[in-house]
């Protein structure tokens, strides 16, 4: 009985050290909740200013962080996803269920787009309040911007089983320069080297000139709804690259970002690239945005 008693006690103790060092009650832990749910893009600092008005004890930003935090929420960087209207999410599904049949066919596709890398990237620094597996949740997405950057536009192709050259694009993109720089010395080339390959480029303004009919007569090629980044696995490609260059060490020049670029390319992995290939991600996404 003596043991039973002070057992009790102890726990009362606990009981009792655990709610004097808890500076916020049940009440105001649910308010700076149903904050950040509301306004899931607002930071720390903001969810503070809003919640403090109406609190009688004073809360860091450090405490709402760990408030939120234990209610399943965490601060992670926005998906970034294109402005998708109920015609193109229905263009979206469409083709995809068109080649849901499609099983070796994939493997003979080659997916080619350019990107553009900067030296930074302002909206790296926005950060929302999600749930596990709430990455493409519309409510904690960030439109991506279509203004250019300082830096790099490079041009890639990807396959199940190999990639071609990286190429360096200088100056502004257009259709004589795509054919001279990218189709006749790199393309071309890469897709003859493929037993029955099918290309896939976008649709950009340099891809759907008149010159590339007498270029690309007797390769099949692959169309691709607008709208639809996002459909191509080089993407993604794009977007391991990117994170990448994120952990390294700001370039100063063009000449030093498109040496790590490149590098970055070299050294993908080809299973990487074998698992992005999965028609599967596109058609449960129901013609919405994919995790790219």
């Amino acid at each position: 009985m003596q043991v039973c008693h002070q057992r009790r006690h102890l726990q009362q103790t606990d009981d009792l050290t655990r709610s004097a060092t808890r500076v916020t009650s049940a009440r105001e832990d649910q308010r700076i909740h149903r904050q950040a749910v509301a306004a899931l893009q607002a930071t720390s600092t903001s969810n503070l200013q809003h919640v403090q008005d109406t609190l009688d004890v004073p809360i860091s930003t450090r405490i709402i962080s760990r408030r939120l935090v234990e209610c399943g929420l965490h601060s992670r960087r926005p998906l970034r996803t294109l402005a998708l209207t109920p015609q193109r999410r229905r263009a979206r599904l469409e083709w995809c269920w068109a080649r849901v049949t499609w099983m070796t066919e994939w493997r003979n596709v080659v997916f080619s787009a350019e990107s553009h890398f900067c030296f930074f990237n302002d909206s790296q620094r926005i950060r929302v309040w999600r749930r596990r597996g709430e990455r493409s949740n519309p409510a904690v997405t960030v439109e991506r911007p279509t203004a250019r950057q300082r830096g790099i536009m490079v041009w890639g192709a990807i396959a199940y089983d190999s990639t071609s050259h990286l190429v360096r694009i200088q100056g502004t993109l257009n259709a004589q320069r795509y054919v001279q720089n990218v189709l006749r010395p790199v393309a071309i080339l890469y897709l003859q080297g493929l037993p029955n390959a099918i290309f896939q480029q976008d649709y950009a303004h340099p891809h759907t000139a008149r010159i590339f009919q007498h270029v690309l007569r007797g390769v099949q090629m692959l169309p691709r709804p607008a709208y639809s980044l996002d459909l191509s696995p080089i993407e993604h490609v794009w977007d391991v690259i990117g994170r990448r260059l994120q952990t390294l060490p700001l370039p100063r020049t063009n000449d030093q970002l498109w040496q790590m670029v490149e590098r970055e390319w070299r050294t993908i992995p080809q299973d990487t690239i074998r698992t992005l290939i999965d028609l599967d991600v596109f058609l449960h996404a129901r013609g919405g945005s994919t995790s790219y």
